[in-house]
């Protein structure tokens, strides 16, 4: 239905940091991640025939996890490095491109040197620690990227809800001003944030017209009668 409205859905797999190093893990104390890696194949394998377009992150950071000298997670942060991010977001793009048929736009991240020092996500983990001198003493990838955006990305939106690490995807795409607008939804109902200009605001579940936002008419009242037959 999306499809036949002119919109297009991508679904972007995130990686966990003990499914992307499980090497870190105690051995017979923490067996889980091989759980989650069948768990999650088998998640993928049932999407594959209902046509959703599935970017496999988890499968891109073990490829960079292959040749980068350092790790996808950096040793004080909590979330994937600030490379892997834009990394991801090239692709997220390349694939809006391919699934739309327009030239949306291109991200092209720059080869990074592997000495620079923690800022940002890098080192979010490290600042929780709430010390006066967080231990900050180990080398990240720097990360800079080259925007190319286009009339089509400038007329479009783009609307996207999942976790903080989708935060981390969006951003080089915000600041490189691809789409005409993004909206994030942090886990749906916690707060959304806006490009351009990164404004935060709360969410109002009630207040959201998705059959407006999605022009899609027929969209509201199958997710009506869907919602009617779980209850």
């Amino acid at each position: 239905m999306l499809e036949r409205s002119d919109r297009w859905l991508l679904f972007l797999l995130t990686p966990s940091k003990p499914v992307a190093m499980p090497e870190f893990l105690p051995v017979g104390v923490c067996d889980g991640s091989l759980a989650s890696v069948a768990e999650r194949e088998r998640f993928l394998t049932s999407l594959r025939p209902t046509g959703i377009h599935v970017i496999n992150g988890p499968e891109l950071i073990q490829t960079m996890k292959i040749s980068d000298p350092l790790p996808p997670f950096p040793r004080g942060g909590s979330h994937s490095s600030r490379l892997v991010g834009a990394r991801v977001s090239a692709t997220v793009m390349e694939e809006a491109q391919r699934r739309s048929g327009r030239d949306m736009g291109q991200l092209s991240v720059d080869p990074p040197r592997w000495n620079a020092t923690p800022t940002g996500t890098d080192m979010d983990l490290a600042s929780l620690l709430n010390l006066r001198r967080p231990p900050l003493d180990y080398p990240v990838p720097s990360v800079a990227w080259r925007c190319g955006p286009t009339a089509a990305g400038h007329e479009t939106r783009l609307v996207a809800v999942g976790g903080s690490f989708l935060e981390q995807v969006l951003e080089p795409i915000g600041a490189c001003a691809l789409f005409e607008r993004i909206d994030y939804y942090n886990y749906y109902d916690n707060w959304r944030r806006e490009w351009p200009g990164r404004r935060v605001s709360r969410v109002d579940r009630a207040a959201i017209r998705w059959q407006e936002e999605l022009r899609a008419p027929q969209l509201e009242l199958f997710l009506d009668d869907l919602h009617a037959a779980l209850r």
